[in-house]
């Protein structure tokens, strides 16, 4: 239970990272006590200011942490995007008062209003836990050359965010004061706590930073009273403005309790922000819910969605990488990739098709009968090598008039060049809650024909005689039924070929320094995977 009572709290409390922080000089007007460069020396105009803020009791070393498989931090992921400038709002000193407080929420809105200023560009901020709600305030702040400081941001990305408060602070502190908690995914971890530290005198809950449950003492605490589940703080605040773009990220912890064959699973979030709070305020697309499953008795086993470990959880810095890239693209005045080309274009026929030839199409529409129209598209990743999106579709597995209506993905991918500008160039959807595809057609929607079958893979005994090159096809992998076709950016078709194998056969999802996600199911032949190793790529896609 020592472990647990841990965890309960430790979740909230956005544990700086191992390794010491420093920041280099600059000669930034923006720079203050508080607002530094995190990577680069200095900002130059033009740049896109990217600001990390962390959470409570927290430091700017979680932003320099490496992932949890080893790869590089996210701040360094971040760094690597061409056309940023890096930064980091520390407020460690004071993290225990509310946003409010002059060194938090106002601090930061001065430097968000000085960094839009001196780089004439938006800014991008990247929050974990309270750091957050310190953006909510800061936004809603005038800004000295007139609006608010709202205006100045170009995209808000929150990891672990808790908008409505925690319950888990509230059920502890109804714990305490003896009131009855209804919700057993919160009494279970905040009766644990309690009970663990039950012995602990006042002193040692002050000053006993050693032990865990010197967390508890957060609760007694202003900001812990604040970051209670709707708590009038919470409420105080301006709400958001529906104009700033602001995407969610949340843990999705199945967590399981029982004895013996009795057992029961609960969603619990990150664990300290369920995931009703920490989406309140998507405006992008749909949130990103990073999964993984615990029992009770090794949650400290299960680091991926932890509260204080999301933003070392490579499917988070993927995502976060992804956003940052497409913001700053549009930043920069470039032409933003479209999916394929409209049939016209191309050789196929297709006069009642919609959405192709367009950035981010909310519906796509192959014509012919229903099951050919995707509606409601949300996109994430938009840009990156591979884009998802979740919409609604026509499911249809025999007759088409006894179908209904369903929740459908639809992968975009194979970034190529159509018409002289970025496009993908393949497009598939499948029905997640059936494991059934439903557009898998083969052709290449820029030109509308039947793509070429891809050539055989290079000899093994001379992988020198694939050169890294932009993009390119390398063969298949596997023996029938389970063959994948393999494509690669900026590494040869050997390296490519064993991430593949490695993927695809055993499953290993950080083969050779790539971090690998599924990104669609095939119910025929398996997993679509996505391999990332910085701005490299490996596409393994099921035949």
């Amino acid at each position: 239970m020592r472990r647990l009572a841990l965890v309960a709290l430790a979740m909230l409390v956005a544990v700086g990272a191992a390794g010491a922080w420093s920041a280099r000089a600059s000669s930034s007007s923006c720079r203050t006590d508080h607002l530094v460069p995190l990577m680069n020396p200095e900002a130059k105009p033009g740049e896109v200011p990217v600001v990390f803020i962390h959470g409570i009791t927290g430091d700017p070393s979680i932003w320099t942490h490496p992932e949890l498989n080893g790869g590089p931090s996210i701040a360094h992921q971040v760094e690597s995007v061409a056309g940023t400038s890096v930064w980091t709002f520390n407020y460690h000193q004071v993290s225990l008062n509310w946003v409010t407080d002059p060194a938090i929420g106002p601090a930061f809105a001065r430097g968000i209003s000085c960094l839009a200023k001196e780089s004439g560009r938006r800014v991008i901020v990247i929050a974990h836990s309270m750091g957050g709600l310190a953006t909510q305030y800061a936004a809603a702040q005038p800004d000295p050359n007139g609006g608010t400081v709202g205006s100045h941001l170009a995209r808000v990305i929150t990891i672990g965010t808790p908008f409505e408060g925690s319950k888990l602070l509230s059920a502890v502190q109804g714990a305490e004061l003896g009131r009855e908690i209804s919700d057993p995914a919160t009494l279970v971890p905040a009766e644990a706590l309690l009970s663990q530290c039950a012995g602990e005198s006042e002193a040692a809950l002050a000053t006993n930073t050693a032990s865990p449950c010197w967390l508890i003492g957060i609760l007694r605490s202003p900001v812990g009273l604040d970051l209670m589940y709707r708590s009038p703080a919470i409420a105080a605040l301006t709400r958001w403005n529906a104009s700033i773009p602001v995407s969610d990220i949340t843990g999705d912890m199945k967590l399981t309790v029982g004895v013996w064959h009795l057992h029961h699973t609960f969603d619990v979030g990150d664990f300290a922000v369920t995931q009703d709070s920490a989406t309140a305020h998507n405006t992008v697309g749909s949130p990103i819910h990073v999964s993984c499953q615990a029992a009770i008795a090794h949650i400290l086993d299960e680091l991926d969605c932890y509260h204080s470990h999301l933003p070392w959880n490579p499917t988070v810095v993927n995502a976060v990488v992804s956003e940052v890239r497409d913001v700053v693209q549009q930043a920069a005045g470039g032409p933003e990739v479209a999916l394929g080309l409209p049939a016209a274009s191309g050789a196929g026929s297709r006069p009642s098709e919609k959405g192709f030839g367009t950035v981010r199409p909310a519906t796509i529409y192959l014509g012919g009968d229903p099951t050919g129209l995707i509606t409601g598209i949300s996109w994430q990743h938009w840009g990156a090598p591979t884009a998802t999106g979740d919409g609604t579709g026509w499911y249809a597995p025999g007759i088409v008039a006894q179908g209904h209506y369903a929740h459908a993905r639809v992968i975009a991918w194979h970034l190529g060049v159509c018409g002289g500008k970025p496009a993908y160039e393949d497009l598939e959807w499948y029905f997640p809650q059936y494991n059934q595809f439903a557009f898998k057609s083969g052709l290449n929607i820029c030109t509308w024909q039947q793509n070429q079958p891809a050539p055989a893979p290079p000899s093994s005994a001379s992988p020198a005689a694939s050169p890294p090159v932009a993009t390119t096809t390398c063969g298949n992998v596997g023996a029938p039924p389970a063959v994948a076709a393999v494509a690669a950016h900026g590494v040869t078709c050997a390296e490519a070929t064993k991430v593949a194998m490695a993927v695809y056969q055993q499953h290993n999802s950080h083969a050779s320094g790539f971090n690998c996600t599924t990104v669609g199911v095939n119910a025929a032949s398996g997993f679509y995977w996505h391999c990332a190793r910085n701005a490299d790529w490996v596409n393994v896609v099921p035949q």
